[in-house]
């Protein structure tokens, strides 16, 4: 499997605050440190010059990566359905920690432990942010928020509609960033995966707005018996655990 680079762009797409706070909120699977954002205008502008300046990684390097990259997307289509404990540092240095429910492709719900009076739920096509203090539900398209490339059906980091965006290895760990490759300006995720056994562990989701979200998982369960209710807004629903 090859890793590259796309660079093609089509034109930059306004995103809503509402998006944007959506996003950073989100931060549901996301991965050694954050990574930055990027500029799409300045990207458009130098593809070529920047990669000029980056030296090749050397031969063993590379191998590595490649290796790493193929056992991330083993794990990842490995399952349909997960269910894990999280823990969520947001832009501020606010924490907040609850339950992170999975069920591709399309569908996702975060569930927040009191005193964080907030809901997610990805329905397959859009994704409701709802305040219960405020009794007010959002309503974003799932394409325009980084968890529609955490809700994908399989991944496969060579698609076209993927952009690589880097590759890190620490001692036991190492990390993957993606983008939209159509709309990188709705920010990036990165992957945290441990070794041995390969699992995911921690996602870092950066927004347009180069807010960094970081979720770390625990306790986490694949392919466990979830209800489609999970999956369905319900004002009423104030807890489903």
């Amino acid at each position: 499997m090859s890793v590259r680079r796309h660079a093609h762009r089509s034109s930059p797409r306004a995103t809503s605050p509402m998006a944007a706070r959506v996003a950073s909120r989100l931060a549901v699977l996301v991965i050694a440190a954050a990574a930055a954002a990027i500029q799409p205008a300045a990207a458009q502008q130098k593809p070529a010059a920047a990669a000029a300046a980056k030296a090749p990684p050397p031969p063993a390097a590379a191998s590595e990566a490649r290796r790493d990259i193929e056992q991330a997307e083993r794990y990842l289509n490995s399952f349909r359905r997960l269910q894990s404990h999280f823990v969520q540092v947001a832009p501020d240095g606010a924490t907040s920690e609850g339950t992170f429910y999975l069920s591709r492709p399309g569908r996702l719900r975060v569930e927040y432990d009191p005193p964080v009076d907030q809901l997610i739920v990805a329905n397959g096509s859009q994704l409701v942010h709802y305040d219960r203090k405020l009794d007010q539900p959002s309503y974003i398209p799932l394409s325009q928020t980084p968890a529609g490339l955490l809700t994908r059906e399989t991944f496969d980091f060579d698609d076209p509609l993927l952009e690589f965006g880097g590759y890190t290895r620490e001692a036991g760990a190492f990390s993957i960033t993606v983008r939209d490759a159509e709309n990188p300006d709705l920010g990036s995720l990165s992957l945290i995966f441990t070794d041995n056994p390969v699992a995911l562990r921690q996602w870092v989701v950066t927004d347009p707005q180069r807010g960094v979200t970081r979720v770390t998982l625990s306790n986490v369960r694949l392919d466990p018996t979830l209800s489609r209710d999970l999956f369905v807004f319900n004002r009423f629903d104030r807890s489903t655990k």
